[in-house]
């Protein structure tokens, strides 16, 4: 940066490039320590990149295998612990984020080369989905690093390659079936997908009964780990594709009920009152009959209602065997 000659910034350029395997091996290694100090000097080559007039082409090939490491490194290891997070944990949360800033920082540099490489690392972890060696951390990683190019590239812009483009990797996703993975990471990434890039859903709508199916198993049965949040954007994408929603009522209803009609289980009751308030939007999906959606209405109301006449009559009866005025009850 503080280079003035363009001989010396020739100079450093090509120092600079040969010195990037061993930067990249440097930024592999399992050593966190050797690891984040690279890591470190990539930030800040990234960094110089997004303030440069203009980034040369040999420049923009370097971010490839910066991506390549960055990819490595956002993936959760086999031994990371949910449920009771520990300092090692924490530290692994903080570092990610860091990675996720970098990830951003070379879409606004290079958003082909980014959406290139996210599209590329997609296709490679579908081909081998339901293999026994692929660990849920890789199937999430790049599902992350689909969520995260959403604050930087808008789902519509355009690209020079209609079959390289945010569109394209959506659709992979989309129709892949990767919302059926077991694992709750891989779920909450899906999910949270879904939510953002709900406009896609309105422009692509074959992918509309898949993305309602993962979302109505997570909520009604899913880890605890991810069910609040499904719930939540279960609601906001119901809202963004209400117009699309009337065919595909019945089967939520029946799906929903059975869970909005009892207080057993372990849902908590925030969980359940953002089933109530799906149902409701379902309900008022656009181009629904008046006469079907009084009728579906019917099935969440009903059994509530003789729940509460239940209590009222034990409370009547409890009222009279000690001689009490019933009437006041």
């Amino acid at each position: 940066e503080k280079l003035s000659g363009r001989a010396e910034e020739a100079g450093a350029g090509g120092l600079l490039e040969e010195m990037m395997p061993l930067l990249l091996s440097c930024a592999s290694s399992d050593q966190d320590g050797v690891a984040n100090e690279t890591m470190d000097f990539l930030t800040a080559y990234v960094n110089m990149l997004k303030r440069a007039s203009r980034v040369a082409p040999e420049q923009t090939a370097q971010l490839g295998p910066i991506l390549g490491v960055l990819q490595l490194k956002l993936t959760y290891p086999a031994e990371f612990d949910f449920e009771n997070s520990g300092e090692a944990e924490e530290q692994f949360v903080e570092f990610r984020k860091d990675l996720s800033v970098l990830l951003k920082n070379i879409a606004r540099i290079s958003p082909g080369t980014v959406v290139s490489f996210v599209q590329g690392a997609i296709g490679a972890v579908l081909s081998r989905l339901w293999e026994p060696q692929t660990t849920f951390g890789e199937v999430e990683c790049v599902l992350t690093m689909l969520y995260e190019l959403g604050e930087i590239i808008r789902l519509d812009e355009a690209s020079q390659n209609p079959e390289v483009s945010m569109a394209a990797a959506l659709a992979m996703v989309m129709s892949s079936g990767i919302g059926q993975y077991p694992h709750h990471t891989v779920q909450r990434a899906y999910l949270e997908i879904a939510h953002r890039y709900a406009k896609f859903l309105q422009m692509q709508q074959q992918h509309i009964p898949g993305v309602l199916t993962c979302f109505v198993r997570v909520v009604t049965s899913g880890d605890k780990l991810v069910r609040a949040k499904a719930c939540y954007n279960f609601i906001k994408v119901l809202r963004a594709i209400r117009a699309h929603l009337a065919v595909h009522v019945s089967g939520l209803m029946d799906a929903l009920l059975p869970h909005l009609n009892t207080t057993g289980g372990d849902m908590e009751h925030q969980e359940r009152l953002y089933l109530f308030e799906a149902a409701g939007t379902i309900l008022g999906s656009d181009g629904l009959p008046p006469e079907e959606s009084a009728r579906q209405l019917e099935r969440v109301v009903a059994p509530l209602v003789e729940r509460m006449e239940a209590v009222a009559a034990r409370y009547v009866g409890a009222a009279r065997s000690q001689g009490g005025d019933a009437s006041r009850v």
